[in-house]
């Protein structure tokens, strides 16, 4: 039974992206939210095409209704997210059947590890002690602090993401493995009951959000024509948030250059929005000439009223989005494409040329 716990130290470790993010108060969206989002664990339940088209329904409205809180505080985001679960959950048990009911909650309960063992649900059905769910909750949370830590630590450049990996390898092993110690064999028995065990969590990281429409007027666009929604659906698109004034903003420019060059008459559509982050930076005029200046020859949004930055729960300069042929965000990078040595460029590039075939 313990060996079959273990298989899900792979989803741990890409579990602990979303909760290290919840922790910090940065994109707020737990491993739920993302989970019913995925392509490999949709295509796990077999929908029928009545039942995609349903649960597109159900998630497109409230995905752009998520949007803003991204950009909220951590309460406010929470709040949102547990509102909008609790819909999700209400819905899908008029989408799914009953096997497929039974089989999404025990494959969220695989992914979520050992944090499944924090629900009272869950806790009750293995029947955790007291003194038990105490000592689960202490050793996960100082994991978790360790996991802050070294995710901070790679964001300042103190730690190499290879090592960084690595380190975040060990410090999940050895949660399981204290777990593991802490619930009996029985205990043990009843949880791997409530997983599944034949599913690929490699395939885990596809996932589809509905973004909201760019906000803009004939009169808010630079640099090109305005592009309206109709004009963009059946394109890839990719929408950068960036500053004139800001320097990681034109650390960026010449990624931006390279694909308005190499991706011109592919099916692709580069858009910018420029949200300023000074007042100065309200200035079309100057907005215009540095455009010029840079050879940035796309269309650019002057979203100076922050519209779409709201809309969008944008929260840093600059950001880059990719957009699917169908309007879903399938790529997301926050900050320079090139930061401390990465290479966010070839890895957005990877998601556009996918796209693309």
């Amino acid at each position: 039974m313990a060996r079959c716990l273990r298989m899900t130290l792979l989803a741990a470790v890409w579990f602990a992206a979303a909760r290290i993010a919840a922790a910090e108060g940065e994109g707020k969206v737990d491993g739920y939210w993302s989970l019913i989002h995925d392509e490999a664990v949709l295509s796990d339940l077999k929908l029928t095409p009545q039942q995609q088209a349903a649960w597109r329904q159900m998630l497109d409205p409230l995905d752009i209704s998520f949007f803003p809180f991204r950009g909220k505080s951590a309460a406010e985001a929470t709040k949102a997210q547990l509102e909008h679960t609790a819909q999700v959950k209400t819905q899908a048990a008029r989408i799914l059947t009953a096997a497929q009911r039974d089989r999404l909650e025990k494959l969220l309960t695989r992914i979520e590890g050992t944090e499944a063992l924090l629900r009272d649900d869950f806790a009750a059905k293995v029947k955790l002690t007291p003194e038990q769910r105490s000592a689960v909750k202490k050793l996960i949370t100082e994991t978790r602090a360790a996991q802050i830590k070294l995710n901070s630590d790679v964001i300042a450049a103190r730690q190499g993401e290879v090592a960084a990996r690595k380190e975040l390898e060990r410090l999940n092993k050895a949660e399981w493995d204290g777990v593991l110690k802490i619930v009996d064999r029985e205990q043990q028995s009843r949880w791997s009951s409530f997983i599944v065990g034949d599913f690929d969590t490699a395939k885990l990281g596809q996932t589809k959000f509905k973004t909201p429409d760019l906000v803009a007027s004939s009169t808010d666009w630079v640099n090109g024509q305005p592009l309206m929604k109709d004009q963009l659906r059946g394109k890839v698109v990719i929408v950068h948030y960036f500053a004139f004034g800001c320097i990681n903003c034109i650390h960026n420019y010449p990624t931006y250059r390279k694909w308005q060059d190499e991706l011109a008459g592919k099916n692709v559509v580069l858009v910018g929005i420029h949200t300023p982050e000074t007042q100065g930076e309200h200035s079309v005029e100057t907005l215009k000439s540095k455009l010029k200046d840079e050879r940035l020859t796309f269309p650019v949004i002057v979203d100076n009223a922050k519209a779409n930055w709201q809309a969008w729960g944008n929260t840093m300069w600059p950001s880059v989005y990719v957009l699917d042929q169908e309007g879903y965000l399938r790529s997301f990078w926050a900050g320079e494409l090139h930061w401390q040595g990465r290479d966010g460029e070839a890895i957005v590039r990877k998601q556009i040329d996918a796209l693309l075939k």
